[in-house]
């Protein structure tokens, strides 16, 4: 992808996926109490449930900072340390799920009582997923690999 995305079609899509974060988490914490849960999975459920909060209020107040700095200035995104940070935080919200749709899968894969808990983590996990994807990505050169 070429490094002279138009502002805006970072800014929104980013946006919108940190407000996916908040959407889903609300989800997940209003449903906990009508779905049972293994062993072990609800301290990590609210664990991660905590992080990406923070995950969304940290990405909000960067994307607020990149905002400014764009108004000031002609910020070049794919060289912005704003830009690269608030697409790393993004990555690891998206990927936070993960485990824990992994270890609901396996339960329920043993025991119904687990399926609508897997459900649950699963379709938020989808949910962040599909507005992590939106995001385009400035090209910051070749990678280090």
């Amino acid at each position: 992808m070429t490094d002279q995305i138009p502002p805006e079609s970072f800014l929104s899509p980013a946006n919108r996926c940190a407000m996916e974060l908040m959407n889903n988490v609300l989800y997940i914490r209003k449903e906990i109490p009508n779905v049972t849960l293994p062993p072990g999975i609800g301290n990590a459920l609210n664990e991660a449930c905590d992080e990406l909060i923070t995950a969304k209020f940290d990405i909000v107040s960067d994307l607020h900072d990149l905002d400014e700095q764009l108004a000031a200035s002609s910020v070049n995104l794919a060289q912005s340390p704003t830009v690269k940070r608030i697409l790393a935080r993004l990555d690891e919200a998206a990927i936070l799920l993960h485990p824990l749709v992994v270890a609901l899968g396996e339960a329920a894969a043993s025991d119904e009582r687990y399926h609508l808990a897997y459900l649950l983590v699963a379709e938020s996990a989808v949910n962040l997923l599909n507005t992590h994807a939106a995001i385009p990505r400035p090209d910051t050169g070749p990678s280090n690999d």
